[in-house]
């Protein structure tokens, strides 16, 4: 009878404990699904000077205390915040207390304010390039239309694909932007795409190299020119 008072007791004291646990506050899955509501974006073009619009997200009536990175602070839910030196910035937001940090890197970039000359309808001399494994070389030239569209001051769409605006590869008056790609190393298909645009005169170039994978015996180079 005494050892099953004592096997009684230890067990009434486990399952107590155990559900204590799950109902204390704080507990990993009782915030679980709070947490999701805690976020914050930013809108507006990353350059010196340009005005960005940031909007933290929390449960209603939340404080909202702000670092841009730069020495630049904020308390209110959607601040904006202008960066007068290029660089890479990390920007937190807490939310309530400091168990609601979150955190983003934003990199400013010198204005390239001349992005939006790429943008249009342009009328290219496109020369494009069959490579094959064998050393024959086919070659095809044409004249053709392709249109640019501005993304924002530091990324064009052309072609099908989104370029970004490369300072390391910038230099003068020329922008330069690039795309990269690779698939899975089973098909090991790669491809680098460049556009420059020098913005003192206007003229525009992309160039594409594209390696298509084993088996092809086959790589493929495009040149697109404005007169």
């Amino acid at each position: 009878m005494k050892a099953l008072l004592l096997l009684l007791t230890v067990s009434c004291a486990f399952f107590s404990c155990k559900k204590e646990n799950n109902s204390a506050p704080g507990g990993a899955n009782k915030n679980t699904a709070a947490d999701s509501v805690y976020s914050f974006t930013y809108t507006g073009t990353p350059c010196v000077n340009d005005t960005l619009s940031f909007t933290g997200t929390g449960p209603t009536g939340s404080v909202y205390s702000w670092n841009f990175g730069d020495g630049g602070t904020a308390v209110v839910v959607a601040p904006i915040h202008q960066y007068s030196a290029a660089g890479t910035y990390t920007v937190s937001l807490m939310i309530n207390d400091t168990s609601h940090i979150l955190t983003k890197t934003i990199t400013i970039y010198t204005d390239p304010l001349y992005t939006h000359l790429i943008a249009g309808t342009w009328t290219w001399h496109h020369v494009h390039y069959d490579i094959w494994s064998s050393g024959t070389t086919d070659t095809t030239t044409s004249t053709t239309s392709q249109t640019a569209t501005l993304v924002n001051a530091v990324a064009v769409a052309f072609l099908g694909d989104t370029l970004t605006y490369a300072p390391s590869l910038s230099s003068g008056t020329h922008l330069i932007y690039t795309y990269t790609y690779t698939t899975t190393p089973a098909i090991n298909s790669y491809g680098t795409y460049t556009l420059d645009l020098n913005y003192s005169t206007g003229a525009i170039s992309y160039s594409s190299f594209v390696h298509p994978g084993p088996g092809e015996g086959l790589e493929t180079e495009d040149t697109y020119t404005t007169p």
